[in-house]
């Protein structure tokens, strides 16, 4: 995958569908140096609630917002992906709000 999936979190080009709560959350993830968020289109969801298994693969959208607020000059920015952790954090609640 080399880019975020249709319905990434992270793309500011989808509706917030997360909660607010939830929304912030996974936008404070990605300056957590420990934060991992796996892509819900690799987990096994076929025996438990989203399994990782070894075709789990990182959320390219996570990834991408992570090194925008890093300012990683090796990972190409995504014109779908929000800039920064508050533009994505501002979105989930305004979303709640309308």
């Amino acid at each position: 995958m080399k880019e975020p999936c249709e319905h990434c979190p992270f793309r500011k080009d989808v509706k917030p569908f997360l909660t607010p709560a939830r929304g912030i959350e996974l936008a404070m993830l990605t300056r957590n140096p420990k934060g991992v968020f796996n892509c819900h289109e690799t987990l096994d969801y076929s025996k438990f609630e989203g399994r990782v298994t070894a075709d789990t693969r990182l959320c390219i959208g996570f990834a991408t917002l992570r090194a925008q607020e890093s300012s990683n000059r090796f990972v190409k920015p995504h014109e779908t992906v929000y800039g920064t952790m508050g533009e994505m954090m501002l979105a989930y609640i305004k979303g709640a709000i309308e």
